[in-house]
């Protein structure tokens, strides 16, 4: 988990899944929360080490890798946590991935481990797209659903942290064919983020970009394989 810092309030921690971080005067918002609590401690360390605050999480969707150490930053650091609707029912109820994965029925203990359900966690606020003020923190959310039901990226102080709306190309190249719960919507939210003005992107696998010309290739792989 590297820090790296885009602006004087933007961070992101570079690894297999990104982890975003906004600094508003006393208020830390990070973005996401990893995988499991070994993967966010590496990030809170960092952090500390910084003397920047952690208060506030938002959980892009509600996939174990994106939230799976939250339950940590709730216990130790009281973090608000927020999340999208539905997403944050799965959250707080995480066996519902591997129900819904096995169509309804009692899961097997096969789809019963972390990379599909992580530890539960209560969300203090349910949030939908739209401008918003958040205890200081200026935020845009974004509807992207197509990876996850009501994913939503977040955007604020020009960098767009757009969780896995897409990909990088070294990702794509590696697994062929992204995840996904709806083609259509993949497409649409890739649409409509693509022209949109940041200073810069961070998807929620692969690197930083400066634009986001990387999604028009991101767009044609998808519509090819469908």
């Amino acid at each position: 988990m590297k820090m790296n810092q885009l602006n004087n309030n933007c961070y992101y921690f570079s690894s297999s899944v990104n982890v975003g971080y906004v600094h508003e005067g006393n208020n830390g918002l990070l973005i996401d929360a990893a995988i499991d609590q070994s993967a966010i401690r590496k990030v809170v360390r960092q952090l500390e080490e910084a003397e920047l605050p952690i208060t506030h999480l938002f959980i892009t969707h509600a996939h174990a890798d994106h939230y799976g150490g939250a339950a940590y930053l709730k216990k130790h650091y009281n973090v608000k946590v927020m999340a999208p609707k539905l997403e944050a029912a799965i959250v707080e109820n995480p066996i519902i991935e591997p129900i819904y994965m096995f169509q309804g029925n009692t899961p097997v203990g096969e789809l019963r481990n972390k990379f599909l359900e992580g530890p539960p966690v209560e969300v203090d606020l349910v949030v939908d797209e739209g401008e918003q003020e958040i205890d200081g923190f200026h935020i845009e959310f974004i509807s992207t659903p197509g990876h996850s039901y009501h994913q939503l990226a977040l955007a604020t102080n020009g960098i767009l942290f757009a969780a896995d709306s897409y990909f990088g190309k070294k990702e794509l190249d590696k697994h062929k064919i992204p995840y996904i719960t709806c083609a259509k919507d993949t497409i649409e939210s890739l649409e409509k983020i693509k022209d949109k003005v940041y200073d810069g992107a961070v998807p929620g696998m692969g690197l930083m970009k400066k634009t986001l010309k990387i999604l028009f290739s991101i767009i044609l792989n998808i519509t090819k394989t469908f």
